[in-house]
């Protein structure tokens, strides 16, 4: 039942600066600001609340990829944690006979259908982190993988002329936060037939590969003789393996302009004529993986990189401003 309950702190600061100067026909000026904000849970009604948001897309359906509880900022990734890719299959069999071992230790029971995670998890796979101890992979294991929410946000705007001339460079950017990247999924592996794309080809012991930095995206059940997609969910569960650096610095606007001079303009019976070129979105410095670490910072989706998120749009133009 939705209620209207609970209580959230946000504290933080601003800085901002500006200074502007002229030495002969050159003048310039300079303005920048930075921001630091920081949200934290205080009651959630209940001391074990928590609560789930969030929907990420094909193949992550059904599970949520956020989780907000007390005593933290809201909506923080959570998942499993890795430990790198199965090595071999000496290593899983060892987890698997540990898994068996304690099972069967602790409960008395059969443990000939327990597995460290899933009975195809083999070489290749992801390594999930057993947080809670029991040797075993379950829902119980997920934890939080990373935050959405940024240390600090930036910008810069700097103006400079000469005589006729005048530049203005806009700069802006955000600086320790994560993305969820889903789409990382639908390029690395079989997700649908239009989805994938050549980054498939490196994934571990498929194609002729051996162990490399990618999952594997299936094998051959010796049972059966048929191959088994994604077994271990390597490409649906949500992990840090999908968690990136989402910092970002983007020069959001150039412009270079032209003002005619008044002398030559008064015989046109015009007032002012400048003419400009620029460019929005035009450079981005990050190490996020998707097209685009800017996009909108949703309450329910922030900081989940999907499919959907379509990228700023890089725009040049042309213009004149006119008057009489």
């Amino acid at each position: 039942m939705p209620v209207n309950i609970g209580s959230i702190v946000n504290k933080g600061w601003e800085f901002s600066v500006s200074y502007k100067d002229q030495i002969g026909d050159f003048r310039y000026s300079i303005d920048c600001n930075l921001a630091r904000n920081r949200n934290k849970v205080i009651d959630l009604g209940l001391p074990t609340a928590y609560i789930y948001s969030g929907a990420g897309s094909f193949p992550f359906a059904g599970t949520s990829p956020f989780k907000t509880v007390n005593g933290m900022p809201v909506g923080q990734i959570y998942g499993f944690k890795t430990d790198g890719l199965v090595k071999d299959q000496a290593q899983i069999d060892e987890l698997n006979r540990i898994a068996k071992e304690k099972y069967a230790a602790q409960t008395g029971k059969d443990a000939s259908s327990i597995y460290y995670f899933k009975s195809l998890t083999g070489p290749g796979d992801l390594l999930f982190r057993d947080i809670n101890g029991d040797r075993r992979i379950t829902d119980a294991d997920r934890t939080f993988i990373g935050n959405p929410w940024p240390k600090l946000q930036y910008g810069l705007n700097v103006n400079l002329g000469w005589k006729s001339i005048d530049v203005s460079v806009d700069i802006v950017g955000l600086y320790g936060l994560d993305l969820f990247n889903c789409v990382k999924s639908n390029e690395e592996n079989f997700a649908q037939d239009y989805q994938s794309t050549d980054k498939i080809f490196h994934a571990s012991y498929s194609f002729g590969n051996g162990l490399t930095n990618q999952p594997s995206i299936g094998r051959v059940n010796p049972a059966t003789g048929k191959f088994v997609k994604d077994p271990n969910l390597n490409y649906s569960s949500y992990s840090d393996y999908f968690v990136e650096n989402g910092s970002y610095m983007k020069i959001k606007n150039i412009s270079i302009g032209y003002t005619f001079p008044k002398s030559l303009l008064e015989r046109f019976k015009i007032e002012k004529l400048r003419v400009y070129l620029s460019g929005q979105n035009l450079f981005t410095f990050t190490k996020f993986t998707g097209l685009d670490p800017e996009f909108s910072n949703d309450p329910k989706n922030h900081g989940l990189y999907t499919q959907y998120t379509y990228p700023q749009t890089k725009l040049y133009s042309f213009g004149l401003d006119l008057s009489f």
